[in-house]
């Protein structure tokens, strides 16, 4: 994050980025403790535990979504720019970059729209899971809130995007 904020906003946001790695790395130890218990239990015990798989895909979709949103807060998102090895100028740069971060909210704020009208179908057709019989919009529902997350991330880079842009053209 890059953008001039006040000192609370800051605050926030780092209370905010931290909650989500609390989450994504819990998950993720979860994830591995249930992969662990089941290989064991399967192995070494000859037994196999209901619903364990399910439980192992339910946190892994959280894992990867939440994970996903974080990787856009740090702007360690997958780019295949192939802007920066070409040799131009640092303004057409921008503007790439510019349009690029543009397309990507767009995209992503789209996305994040139709994951909300499948979680709220989940709901209304009152799905459950096989095993388990969990609600499956609650685990749909990481589906709009990790690419709630990227949009917002990737909304706040195509600010600083802009910005950049604007400022270096009167600077220039």
């Amino acid at each position: 994050m890059s953008l001039p904020l006040s000192s609370p906003w800051r605050a926030f946001w780092r209370v905010k980025v931290r909650l989500l790695r609390g989450i994504v790395t819990a998950a993720g130890g979860l994830l591995t403790l249930a992969i662990l218990v089941q290989i064991a239990s399967r192995y070494l015990f000859r037994t196999s535990i209901l619903g364990i798989e399910e439980v192992i895909l339910y946190l892994a979709v959280w894992f990867y979504f939440l994970g996903a949103a974080l990787g856009a807060e740090q702007r360690e998102h997958i780019s295949a720019s192939l802007v920066d090895v070409l040799a131009i100028g640092e303004t057409p740069k921008r503007w790439v970059h510019w349009v690029a971060s543009l397309l990507a909210v767009i995209i992503c704020a789209w996305m994040t729209w139709w994951a909300l009208g499948l979680v709220e179908w989940s709901w209304q057709m009152n799905m459950r899971s096989t095993e388990l019989r969990v609600p499956v919009w609650l685990i749909q529902a990481s589906i709009p809130a990790g690419l709630g997350l990227m949009t917002f991330y990737l909304l706040v880079e195509c600010v600083d995007n802009l910005r950049r842009l604007v400022c270096d053209k009167e600077a220039a």
